[in-house]
């Protein structure tokens, strides 16, 4: 793995029409976060994830 990334929900202001809380359907008092991992290849990310 080259990189990983992991993003908390923190001055998230909530949209008119639409915004991030609604796109996932967060239920009050739920928090948003996601992550994501940066692979040097699809070979070393199969292997790495392989159950």
């Amino acid at each position: 793995m080259t990189e990983i990334a992991e993003c908390w929900e923190e001055d998230v202001a909530d949209g008119k029409v639409t915004d991030f809380r609604k796109s996932v359907k967060a239920e009050a008092g739920e928090k948003i976060v996601f992550s994501w991992m940066v692979w040097p290849d699809k070979a070393t990310a199969d292997t790495a994830t392989r159950r």
